[in-house]
C-alpha cells in the first residue's frame, strides 16, 4: 500500500510539473499570436506604402512625360521659320 501512496505521490508532482509547463506554453503561444498580429499591422501599412509610392511613381513619370513633351513643343515652335508652325 505504501508503494501505491510514492506512486500516486510522484504522478501528482508529475501532473503539476506538466500543467505549470502548459501554462508557459499557453503564455507564450499568447505571446507569439500578439506578435503575430503586430506583424500583420505592420505589413499591411507598409504594403499601403509601397503601393502609395508605386502610384506616385507613375504620376511623377506621367508628369515628366508630358513636361518633357511641352518643352519639345516649345522648341520646335521657337526653332520653326517665321510663319510656319510645326506640330
Amino acid at each position: 500500500m505504501n508503494f501505491l501512496r510514492e506512486e500516486m505521490k510522484a504522478l501528482r508532482e508529475e501532473m503539476t510539473n506538466h500543467c505549470e509547463e502548459t501554462k508557459g506554453c499557453k503564455s507564450e503561444v499568447t505571446n507569439l499570436k500578439t506578435e503575430m498580429k503586430r506583424q500583420k499591422e505592420e505589413n499591411t501599412a507598409l504594403h499601403s506604402e509601397v503601393v502609395r509610392l508605386q502610384q506616385a511613381m507613375v504620376e511623377e513619370r506621367s508628369t515628366r512625360q508630358v513636361v518633357v513633351e511641352e518643352l519639345r513643343q516649345e522648341i520646335r515652335r521657337l526653332t520653326a521659320p517665321f510663319g510656319r508652325l510645326q506640330g
